[in-house]
């Protein structure tokens, strides 16, 4: 009943959307299986809307899905995909940004305003809503350290409201959208100027590391796991001699544990279950119970 009033409400305000999608598609990870329907929004009064209208249903919200995985049987819920939502524009030392925007691109803005402070992002393939959703991390550099504030959805009301720095309540890969029913909608990140050659080098030295040290060549998610209290979830998985370790469609990365690469269309389950493994050997070796960061949507 539900789904043929959805429908018509879809038609009726003219927003785009698709039916028995392969959610494969929808994630870096290329995991998947299936979904009733997929709903691509062209701004963020278009989402606001439409969380109103599916909020006592079953759905996730996805921007570029660098972080997460399907199922590989049938999504029985309501994919909403923010790729559309991807304005950006700067503003004196600061960029703003809707939640789909890509932060690659971003990156790239920065460097033409001569603006510094987003470098250590250069290369991560999310969006500003998931990057900030994860207080997104590399070389140093957290979003914590650029946030300036963020216009967000509170599902729960209704209202749209602003939230400062301090209200994201920040910490390591932590934000307070992973406590509340916010949904962030724009975001403005404040920077400093610079020149613009050392920018340039700065971005350069960190997509060279990235492409050294990470597994560029093969679908995956990013890091698996979150960083331990003490040590790096990649050193305990090397050092128990996980490296290249296999099951099914989805292998440790021989060229970074922290990583798990998908090489022969892996399913939900491989992973799953290879989770499992790196789990209980890292504790055996080291007395440390790995927690994931990726999602799993099902």
């Amino acid at each position: 009943m539900f789904f043929s009033l959805l429908l018509d409400y879809l038609h009726n305000k003219h927003i785009e959307f698709a039916l028995d999608v392969n959610t494969a598609d929808l994630v870096s990870f290329r995991i998947g299986g299936t979904a009733k329907i997929a709903i691509f929004p062209k701004n963020t009064e278009e989402l606001v809307d439409l969380i109103e209208f599916v909020k006592n249903e079953k759905y996730f919200i996805i921007g570029n899905g660098t972080n997460c995985y399907f199922s590989s049987g049938m999504y029985d819920g309501i994919v909403i995909a923010t790729k559309h939502l991807n304005k950006s524009h700067t503003k004196g030392n600061t960029i703003v940004a809707e939640c789909g925007a890509s932060i690659s691109k971003l990156c790239k803005m920065a460097l033409e305003s001569s603006l510094s402070g987003i470098e250590f992002a250069y290369g991560i393939p999310g969006s500003v809503g998931g990057a900030i959703y994860m207080n997104a991390s590399a070389f140093g550099g957290d979003f914590s350290q650029i946030v300036k504030k963020s216009k967000v959805l509170d599902i729960e009301s209704g209202r749209i409201i602003e939230l400062s720095k301090e209200e994201h309540c920040f910490s390591e890969k932590f934000s307070v959208f992973k406590e509340k029913k916010h949904v962030i909608l724009e975001s403005e990140l404040l920077l400093q100027s610079c020149d613009k050659m050392l920018i340039h080098g700065k971005m350069s030295e960190y997509i060279d590391k990235r492409k050294i040290s990470q597994p560029l060549d093969l679908p995956s998610a990013g890091s698996v796991f979150l960083k331990p209290k003490d040590g790096y979830a990649s050193y305990m998985i090397d050092k128990s001699g996980l490296k290249g370790f296999t099951v099914g469609g989805a292998q440790v990365s021989e060229k970074h544990a922290g990583f798990i690469v998908n090489v022969n269309s892996a399913s939900a389950t491989d992973v799953q279950e290879l989770i499992n493994v790196i789990k209980a050997k890292v504790y055996k070796e080291f007395s440390v119970e790995l927690k994931e960061e990726i999602i799993y949507i099902d």
